[in-house]
């Protein structure tokens, strides 16, 4: 079966100055609260199965992958969201977790965290939205 966020997780984890930035930060739906940053938050938002004229499943799916780099200051966001992209836009390859037969940026924003009492307190992010074709089991 094929696990796209652990092949994803397990192409950001293979860059060095990536996991120099955000160690083992990389959290799945969302961050825990008082962690450290800079950290990526990594979201699985739809997937989406390819099929044939006749309704057959043909095992090619797309899922779509939200990343969201969030630092102490708008910088920090960046640098770590420019790393992410470099990794991933244009990406292909098999893992253990699964055959990734394309991967591309299709929007990134940023975003900040307004739930801080002061503006000292605030974190910044990058959200990245990425269209990852990937081969599936269709038995």
């Amino acid at each position: 079966m094929a696990n796209v966020d652990a092949a994803i997780r397990a192409r950001l984890t293979a860059n060095t100055t990536l996991l120099g930035l955000v160690s083992s930060r990389i959290y799945p739906d969302h961050a825990p609260q008082n962690a450290t940053y800079p950290l990526i938050v990594q979201q699985c938002v739809g997937v989406t199965r390819d099929q044939s004229i006749n309704s057959v499943p043909t095992g090619l799916s797309q899922a779509r992958q939200q990343l969201t780099c969030w630092g102490a200051t708008p910088a920090s966001a960046k640098s770590v969201a420019e790393l992410v992209r470099v990794q991933l836009d244009g990406y292909r390859g098999t893992s253990t977790n699964a055959n990734i037969m394309g991967c591309s940026l299709e929007m990134e924003v940023g975003v900040m965290d307004l739930s801080a009492d002061n503006e000292a307190a605030r974190k910044y992010g990058r959200a990245m939205d990425f269209a990852i074709w990937f081969e599936e089991s269709t038995t």
